[in-house]
């Protein structure tokens, strides 16, 4: 699992636009990351530590400084025909347009956690 920065996706998708003669391209950052990392790097932004326990299906994300269930693993949103490993090359975008994703995951985190945060 790995996403990209909306904002430069649609920057890419602009320049397909432009570009001269129509073609196919993948436009993603190159990069994986599991949904586990990224719920650890959400949590640490925010200053909580997650504790693992239990396994598969049944594991749980545990608040390490008061034990609360922070994380929890639901059937229901499981894809069936889900790859387990996804991880997009965009070298030839990046050759032909000139796109390249500038930012990282730890910057996507940090916009996004501002975000949500200056909600509530």
């Amino acid at each position: 699992m790995i996403g990209g920065y909306a904002k430069e996706y649609v920057l890419a998708m602009w320049q397909i636009l432009q570009h001269d003669k129509p073609d196919d391209f993948i436009v993603a950052t190159g990069k994986s990351i599991s949904v586990r990392d990224f719920l650890i790097k959400c949590f640490n932004f925010v200053g909580i530590e997650i504790e693992w326990q239990g396994e598969g299906v049944n594991e749980k994300g545990i608040n390490k400084s008061n034990g609360d269930i922070v994380v929890e693993i639901d059937k229901r949103y499981f894809r069936p025909l889900e790859t387990n490993y996804l991880q997009g090359n965009f070298s030839k975008i990046k050759n032909e347009i000139g796109w390249t994703p500038e930012t990282n995951i730890d910057q996507l985190i940090e916009i996004m956690m501002k975000s949500e945060l200056s909600r509530n």
